[in-house]
């Protein structure tokens, strides 16, 4: 997803990715998709498995139907 779909929505990459930055606990990978697909699920598996085995809990959200982000939340 390059950062042209996203600035349509008010929101280019660089800025959201500042505004996530504020947030040490807070990370955003990047998934990108076919638009109106679901991720590939082995790649989502993946993914969470890394984070949830070492207690961080996930969070996906697709943000603006453009593609799929995840975010790891600590607590």
């Amino acid at each position: 997803m390059k950062s042209s779909p996203i600035s349509m929505l008010g929101s280019p990459w660089p800025d959201y990715l500042e505004i996530v930055s504020k947030f040490e606990d807070l990370k955003v990978i990047r998934i990108p998709i076919a638009e109106g697909f679901a991720p590939q699920k082995e790649i989502l598996d993946t993914i969470i498995h890394s984070y949830t085995t070492k207690g961080i809990d996930v969070l996906c959200h697709c943000r603006g139907r453009l593609g799929p982000l995840l975010l790891d939340v600590k607590d």
